[in-house]
């Protein structure tokens, strides 16, 4: 982690009960400052062909920032005595969240103190909405794969460029989970576009060919957009109910700055209106 010039902050980086100072010691001296105001943007997908659509959702904040929040967010799983976070599995009441089953007050209190901590320390959001019947249909038309790859990597290319629209350059990590399919879209997509190729890691400590890899917590927060994107659109596709309708912790993260053209939805028309911008050639 150390030899990048923008390092991605991962679990082994910030245990949960250390200082700021403890958790930049393993910076380079020569390019610690250019890190704390370099940016990260974390996105992670919800949703998927059985629901018809996927969200791809995430946040930008900085260097600095991600490490704080790392911090915090270590140390409210450390306080409920959890190894991690995962949405799914929370509002299922599966793996580590099975002992809440039946305890609506515990769940609603941690899931407000963590929607506060993302609140507290990142700087933007962003998400897009992409429906597979839509794109389907659309690249039916158009040879819409041969500019925007699948549904995953038209999403996941969209809150990129949506953020690189807020950073003063692309001096910028952009990292997604690695549990995603269509990550080899998005790298071509990106690649062609000029942005940085994106970096894949999971959100948390996972094992492969007998290797541990660690997760990136960060991305936890990112989990928690997307499932919540989803929800969302899956009960109100029209987005027409007032915000005091929506869960809790949804209210909580309306509070980050977001601008109306950073979220955003690729039905039938936005979808032929971007092959027509692309000049796309027709089927």
């Amino acid at each position: 982690m150390c030899a990048h010039s923008q390092p991605v902050l991962e679990c082994e980086d910030v245990p949960s009960i250390i200082g700021l100072a403890q958790a930049l010691q393993c910076a380079n001296p020569e390019s610690m400052f250019a890190m704390i105001n370099s940016y990260t943007l974390y996105c992670d997908a919800a949703g998927g062909k059985d629901h018809g659509f996927i969200v791809v959702a995430g946040y930008l904040s900085t260097y600095e920032k991600w490490i704080a929040f790392t911090i915090k967010w270590n140390l409210l799983l450390a306080t409920y005595d959890l190894p991690y976070f995962h949405m799914k599995e929370f509002a299922h009441s599966t793996g580590p969240f099975a002992k809440w089953a039946k305890d609506e007050e515990h769940r609603k209190r941690f899931l407000s103190k963590a929607a506060g901590i993302i609140s507290e320390h990142v700087e933007r959001s962003f998400a897009c909405i992409v429906e597979f019947d839509s794109f389907d249909k659309i690249n039916q038309q158009y040879e819409l794969n041969d500019i925007a790859g699948v549904p995953y990597s038209l999403a996941g290319r969209s809150c990129v460029a949506k953020a690189a629209m807020h950073l003063p350059a692309l001096d910028a990590n952009f990292v997604f989970d690695d549990g995603d399919e269509g990550r080899g879209e998005l790298m071509r997509i990106m690649s062609r576009d000029g942005y940085p190729m994106p970096i894949f890691r999971p959100s948390r400590d996972i094992i492969k060919k007998g290797k541990t890899i660690k997760g990136i917590v960060p991305l936890q927060a990112a989990d928690f957009a997307a499932y919540e994107v989803r929800k969302v659109f899956k009960d109100d596709p029209t987005e027409s109910w007032p915000i005091d309708r929506y869960r809790k912790s949804l209210q909580a993260l309306s509070d980050i700055p977001t601008d109306i053209d950073d979220w955003g939805i690729f039905r039938r028309k936005e979808l032929l209106d971007l092959c027509k911008a692309a000049k796309a050639k027709k089927r």
